[in-house]
C-alpha cells in the first residue's frame, strides 16, 4: 500500500467512505445470514449495532489506506 502516492491513497479512501452505507448493509446482511441467531435474538437493535460496527470497520480501513499502513489494519483485524 505504501507504493501508492498520498493523493491516490486519499482518492481510494474517499471512494471507500462514499460506499460505506452500501458496504455496511452488505456486511450486515452477510453476517446475519451466517449467524441467524443474531437476527432472532437481537432483532432490529442487533441489526442497528451490526451496521454501526461495519461503518467503524470501513472508516478504520479507509484511514489505514490513507496512511499507507496495511499493518495498522492487520493489527486492528487481529484485535
Amino acid at each position: 500500500m505504501n507504493a501508492l502516492d498520498f493523493g491516490h491513497r486519499q482518492s481510494l479512501a474517499r471512494k471507500l467512505r462514499s460506499a460505506k452505507p452500501q458496504l455496511a448493509q452488505l456486511i450486515t446482511a452477510q453476517f446475519i445470514e451466517r449467524h441467524p441467531e443474531w437476527k432472532a435474538r437481537f432483532t432490529d437493535a442487533g441489526r442497528k449495532h451490526c451496521l454501526e460496527d461495519a461503518c467503524y470497520h470501513v472508516d478504520f480501513l479507509a484511514s489505514a489506506i490513507e496512511a499507507g499502513s496495511s499493518e495498522a489494519f492487520k493489527t486492528y483485524v487481529r484485535w
